[in-house]
């Protein structure tokens, strides 16, 4: 039976919900060690599997969600 062979581009890329730390300072377009400072503060959680530290894609979401604000006239402005 003959193989077949599959390009890059047939091969199905899933989106990792964990992401390093130099990815998810990449996410967020911002410093390695200002994850690591948010980590360190305790307002990023992350999860550690032997040596390597990692963050989950939903927790950066939430992160940014939490940082938004809205600069505008009156009080209620949003």
């Amino acid at each position: 039976m003959p193989e077949t062979k599959r390009t890059a581009d047939e091969v199905p890329i899933t989106p990792r919900r964990l992401l390093t730390l130099p990815e998810a300072a990449l996410y967020l377009g911002c410093t390695l060690w200002s994850v690591r400072e948010l980590i360190w503060k305790g307002q990023l959680a992350y999860t550690r599997f032997g040596k390597r530290f990692q963050v989950d894609r939903r927790d950066l979401d939430e992160l940014v969600d939490r940082e938004k604000r809205s600069e505008g006239v009156g009080r209620g402005a949003r």
